[in-house]
């Protein structure tokens, strides 16, 4: 946390205070003024305006009056909010970095005033994550509190209330609307407000359609439809009804690749999301035969978005595929789909591919941070599958994983994500005997890719999640994975 006092002056006398952020984090970030006088200071500032800026020197967010900010609501709920409905506050994700706060007077007035930051705890590990579907009920517990569980969600806007709507006759979901209205009755099937206050750690990122699309949403003559003899195209494997979208040609006004960025920039606008979700961001159709659409193409629409949105989250799926260095760098992380694996060099391909995903930086230039990597396997309920795949998400990113055992993205809630908070990590992956393991504050991962098992060894008593053993020496199954706290 950062608290600085000083005098706010005018011109280059404002208040500047830098602040180095070394982990990613959401943080409050405040201005105070007036409720220093509570506390017997003279000459407060009357009314502080707030400005943060990243090392590039860009305006990222500004703020005067912390009851006009996007975020006020969850900052109040923080209980972070001013006392003084003059003062300023703003709740921005900050990556790893240098970061400049400025503290200025409304119209140029100055007194005493106060730079604040409150670094918010980030979400405990392991980190699960739904993709379109919520788990499976919990007797018990209504949906939203279930899909609370989860640290980083996406599902298309209108699950949250939120619709894209002709803002000339207010109809409910037009697909060529650039016009995002929340709409509360019916009710949405889960309220954002609802799902920050269970879990203030989470994630929520909006579906954008540009891959494929259900045919009634547009008129069949479209042109951002693509046809194949006059007709459109349906895709392979996808579900009944839907057709490709063309995103071929130019990014002017009017074209598909325009739109999107439109709708990803009206996304951010509500101040209700931490940013979107792309589906199907690789040549598909080349590999299928549907026609054109590039690699070019997609890289266009993901250097647009960036540039109009530099830092909201941008996660595409790609499954296991590797992306060129001039997208992987531009986007946060990858939906790394893959299904059900039955082999260990399945296993090594997915883990390879989490390894690039992960990286730092790719072709000598830094990656987007935070980094939201995020992996899913698949198949019928199987505890050691599940494990395998959360270790192997722990040891190799600071992502988040899932195991999708009912169909379609629906999946059951283990008990073995909930019991367990590893704190930080504090160490990079490692080998330990034939396996992979990785330190966090409060216990180890570790993960056995071979076909045989391993025997993992400490150096004082542990106890195995899976089970509750209590002891420093254990032996783990081929494509096993547990956890060891100490």
């Amino acid at each position: 946390n950062l608290s600085s006092r000083a005098r706010v002056g005018t011109g280059n006398n404002v208040m500047i205070a830098g602040v180095y952020v070394q982990d990613s984090t959401r943080a409050v970030v405040r201005a105070i003024g007036p409720t220093l006088a509570n506390y017997g200071i003279q000459g407060a500032l009357a009314n502080p305006m707030l400005e943060l800026y990243n090392a590039q020197g860009s305006l990222m967010a500004s703020n005067d009056d912390w009851g006009t900010d996007g975020a006020a609501a969850e900052i109040q709920r923080l209980g972070l909010q001013p006392a003084n409905g003059s003062e300023s506050a703003i709740l921005p994700t900050l990556n790893p970095g240098p970061y400049t706060v400025i503290v200025r007077g409304f119209n140029n007035t100055t007194g005493i005033g106060m730079a604040e930051l409150y670094a918010l705890e980030d979400a405990k590990y392991p980190r699960i994550f739904a993709a379109w579907a919520n788990a499976s009920a919990i007797p018990q517990e209504d949906a939203t509190t279930t899909l609370a569980r989860h640290d980083l969600v996406w599902m298309a806007p209108d699950v949250f209330g939120w619709w894209w709507t002709n803002p000339q006759d207010h109809t409910v979901w037009d697909y060529r609307s650039e016009n995002l209205e929340f709409i509360s009755s019916p009710a949405p099937a889960h309220s954002i407000p609802t799902l920050r206050s269970l879990n203030p750690n989470i994630k929520i990122l909006a579906v954008l359609q540009h891959f494929s699309l259900a045919g009634d949403q547009l008129p069949e003559s479209h042109p951002w439809w693509i046809k194949a003899n006059g007709q459109r195209v349906q895709p392979v494997g996808f579900l009944q009804g839907w057709f490709l979208l063309n995103q071929t040609g130019s990014n002017l006004p009017g074209t598909i690749k325009d739109h999107i960025k439109k709708q990803a920039l009206a996304v951010m606008q509500t101040g209700q999301f931490d940013g979107i979700f792309l589906d199907h961001y690789w040549p598909l159709q080349d590999a299928m035969g549907y026609g054109s659409y590039t690699q070019n193409d997609l890289q266009t629409i993901i250097n647009d978005i960036r540039a109009a949105l530099p830092n909201a989250l941008i996660v595409v799926n790609a499954n296991e595929n590797t992306l060129p260095t001039s997208i992987i760098n531009k986007i946060n992380g990858v939906f790394m789909e893959s299904g059900t694996m039955t082999t260990a060099n399945q296993w090594t391909m997915v883990k390879n591919a989490l390894i690039y995903n992960e990286a730092s930086s790719h072709g000598g230039i830094p990656s987007q941070q935070p980094r939201a990597n995020c992996l899913e396997t698949t198949g019928p309920r199987d505890d050691p599958r599940m494990r395998a795949t959360t270790c192997l998400s722990l040891i190799f990113s600071n992502g988040y994983a899932l195991f999708s055992d009912v169909g379609n993205h629906e999946h059951s809630w283990y008990p073995f994500w909930s019991k367990l908070n590893l704190g930080r990590a504090t160490s990079n992956s490692y080998s330990m005997g034939n396996a992979f393991a990785r330190d966090f504050q409060n216990g180890t991962a570790v993960w056995n890719p071979l076909g045989s098992q391993v025997t993992v060894t400490f150096s004082q008593m542990r106890t195995r999640q899976s089970d509750g053993t209590r002891a420093q020496t254990f032996t783990l199954q081929a494509n096993y994975g547990d956890i060891y706290t100490y």
